[in-house]
């Protein structure tokens, strides 16, 4: 049998014996420092009242949190701008644990016309379209096993001191043949918000990845920790120089 198929039944098996895995504890929850980052990976089965984007809704998940301050001068309008210009995508860099070197996050970005994916023509989307509140629809190419995938972008703006942004899977994201997140299950979560003194703004982002069960998730959770470092970074007009720092 090929290396291929060797690992296409390896995940198969995987997928089959342990839907419901839950998340190691003793692993969970770990956190990082990345300059001004602040980085902390948790199980995401919800506790008594516990809400999203802080825990999943299912019964067992990831879910990275990412906190920072937005640069002095930065606010909502910068960060939705950032968020729009899906032309600049390609160029976010993200730490690859596994290859301990800097790699491309997204090799290829366009926005789309629904979510059934055709290409528009422009290379951006609208940031004032985007802040009224229509979803959008984008196809990313990620450096990643989940590979291609169309997502639906929606931005709220629930008063001029806020700012929410959440990025979703529209459709399956599948692995050699087999669905890793049904859609829905892998999702971004961006939150800007003014101090109250008006000194300046806080982000406060969240990844959420259904199913610890999900070989992706189980084995890899410090890739997608990483990876929401590097999404978070880019909103806030931020190139972290140095790998993730574990704190604890």
């Amino acid at each position: 049998m090929s290396r291929l198929g060797r690992l296409g039944l390896a995940l198969a098996t995987a997928l089959a014996v342990q839907p419901t895995l839950a998340c190691d504890p003793s692993e969970l929850p770990i956190q990082f420092r990345q300059g001004e980052l602040a980085i902390g990976l948790y199980p995401g089965a919800c506790g008594e009242g516990g809400q999203p984007p802080a825990c999943l809704a299912a019964t067992s998940g990831l879910v990275v949190e990412v906190t920072a301050p937005a640069k002095e001068g930065d606010g909502a309008d910068e960060v939705l701008r950032r968020a729009a210009a899906i032309s600049h995508y390609p160029g976010i860099r993200y730490w690859s644990d596994t290859r301990g070197r800097w790699r491309e996050l997204v090799t290829e970005a366009y926005p789309l016309d629904s979510a059934e994916g055709g290409r528009l023509a422009a290379a951006d989307l609208d940031p004032e379209t985007l802040a009224s509140g229509r979803p959008a629809y984008v196809f990313l190419a990620e450096n990643s096993p989940a590979g291609e995938i169309a997502y639906k972008m929606t931005a709220r703006r629930p008063d001029p001191d806020r700012l929410e942004l959440e990025a979703v899977n529209a459709h399956p994201v599948r692995f050699l043949g087999f669905t890793i997140f049904a859609p829905g299950e892998y999702a971004f979560h961006h939150g800007l918000s003014r101090r109250p003194d008006r000194s300046g703004w806080d982000y406060h982002g969240s990844l959420t990845a259904a199913g610890c069960g999900n070989p992706l998730v189980r084995d890899k959770a410090i890739s997608f920790a990483t990876r929401m470092a590097a999404i978070a970074g880019y909103l806030l007009g931020r190139a972290p120089e140095n790998p993730p720092e574990r704190v604890r």
